[in-house]
Order: C-alpha cells, then sequence, then structure tokens
C-alpha cells in the first residue's frame, strides 16, 4: 500500500460547505458525486487542499470529471477509509493494493506498482532477503496495510506477538512508525519507496536511515465499495478514461508533477 501503501491520516471530512465532517457518520448524497477515501499517502493521494493533491487524486478527478462526476477526496486512517469504503458509506478507496480490501470492486489497470521496502537506521547492518530473517528482530508496521502475501502471513501469525511485532494505527501513522524507528523502539519498519522519500524530503531525521531489502511488488488502485450498486461502472469508466489520459498525453503531465514516469 502502503513507501508505495501509503505518509498517513486519511479522507473523512466532507459533505459541501455546511456539513464539514460527516464522511464517516452518514451514507453520502446521491447525485453525480464521487467521494473518496484513504490516509496521506503522497504522492499517491497526498492533502486534500494542497495544489499537489496525489497523483491519483488528480487522475480520478480528470477520468470523471466529463462524465458530471464531482470527485471529493479527504483523509481518514486506512482502517476507517476501508471500512466506510466497504459498507457504502463513501464510493471508494484510493491507494488500495488488492490484499488491502478484498472483495472490493477493482479497475481492470492498476494506477502504477508499489515497491514496498524495509528500511532501517543508518547504523544498522540488516538486510532483507527472506522471512526467516525477521526472526530475531521487532518489525514495524501500519494497521490494516498489505504488505504482500509473504510479509502479510507473517504478520497475520505474529500479531498478537508484541515482541516481534508493533502495529500502528489512526492519525500520522508514517510518522509514528518513523519515530519508532528512529528512537529504536522497533528495528525495521516496512513503507513503499516513494512514499517514504517523499515523507523524508524535509523530514529532520531524513540522513539517519536507509533502505535494507525489498519486500513485495504490488500493482495499485482506485478500489470501489463492494456495497454501492454503482462501483462496477465506476471501475469500467476509470479503466477507460485513464487509457484515454494516455493516448491524449495528459497521464504523463500528471505524473511529471510528482517527479514520476509513465508506467
Amino acid at each position: 500500500m502502503n513507501p508505495l501503501k501509503r505518509l498517513p491520516t486519511t479522507l473523512v471530512c466532507f459533505l459541501f460547505l455546511m456539513i464539514p465532517c460527516l464522511a464517516q457518520e452518514s451514507s453520502p448524497a446521491p447525485g453525480k458525486t464521487i467521494f473518496l477515501l484513504a490516509d496521506e499517502w503522497c504522492p499517491y493521494n497526498c492533502h486534500p487542499d494542497s495544489e499537489l493533491p496525489g497523483f491519483m487524486v488528480e487522475i480520478a478527478k480528470e477520468v470523471f470529471s466529463p462524465h458530471g462526476y464531482r470527485v471529493i477526496y479527504e483523509k481518514t486512517n486506512w482502517s476507517r477509509a476501508v471500512r466506510n469504503a466497504r459498507i457504502g458509506k463513501v464510493h471508494g478507496i484510493i491507494g488500495a493494493l488488492k490484499g488491502d480490501a478484498p472483495g472490493f470492486v477493482f479497475p481492470e489497470n492498476s494506477l502504477g506498482m508499489t515497491e514496498n521496502l524495509f528500511w532501517v537506521p543508518n547504523t544498522s547492518n540488516f538486510a532483507y532477503q527472506s522471512i526467516t530473517d525477521l526472526q530475531a528482530i521487532r518489525v514495524g508496521v501500519i494497521q490494516g496495510y498489505s504488505y504482500g502475501e509473504d510479509l502479510d502471513k507473517y504478520i497475520e501469525s505474529n500479531k498478537l506477538n508484541e515482541a516481534t511485532l508493533h502495529s500502528i494505527s489512526g492519525q500520522d501513522a508514517l510518522e509514528r512508525i518513523l519515530q519508532s524507528l528512529i528512537l529504536g523502539r522497533v528495528d525495521v519498519i516496512v513503507e513503499e519507496r516513494a512514499v517514504m522519500l517523499n515523507h523524508l524530503l524535509y523530514h529532520p531525521n531524513k540522513n539517519e536511515i536507509k533502505p535494507a531489502g525489498r519486500v513485495s511488488i504490488d500493482p495499485v488502485y482506485i478500489a470501489f465499495s463492494p456495497n454501492r450498486p454503482e462501483s462496477k461502472q465506476l471501475a469500467k469508466l476509470l479503466d477507460v478514461g485513464v487509457a484515454q489520459l494516455k493516448a491524449q498525453g495528459k497521464l504523463r503531465i500528471i505524473l511529471e508533477k510528482y517527479g514520476l514516469t509513465e508506467w
């Protein structure tokens, strides 16, 4: 998710100007509005009010706007985003791996590839090669993220073992798990490459950590609620619209703003 799953807090305050914070409390109003949630996972999805809200946010707006839809993206923690989309309170989530949201409606084509890496302090000699390398260390992860099949199985089997696994949830999850690493509370953390590098750009500890091996490479999507009737149509519109953006050269322009190349 989720560097690539996903810099933290995520998407829940909206419903027009008179209702600033109801996305998680009530269903979206009917009509031509698409509500999308996620935790902040820049450059995939960044701050909603930023001039650069994230390349997936910009893609969604470019694709759905010609069909008369208004796209509203807000932040909340990842677990809440998935939960609210699953029950149909919002239309979908941004920056999802298929392991993050089983049962959701996914477009046929992804919006890029995530590369999850282990990250360690510069003083560490840890270099990941296989799951067995994790047996003698404490791993920090963000609750609800999918990190690829092998690590997801490891997390599930160790979720009650605090000596082996430290799981963070809630607001600012990436920064909090990063601080756990810097303060020595965990030995390694997992994050998507582009997300971590973006997070570290102006971070005071940016020179204190380094990558220590690849966990997984996975396609990443905007995924739609399994409990909204329009989800299949929205997924199809997204597939067709992204193909058109590629053909028109607009996709390349969006990605270049975030220092990325077309997939």
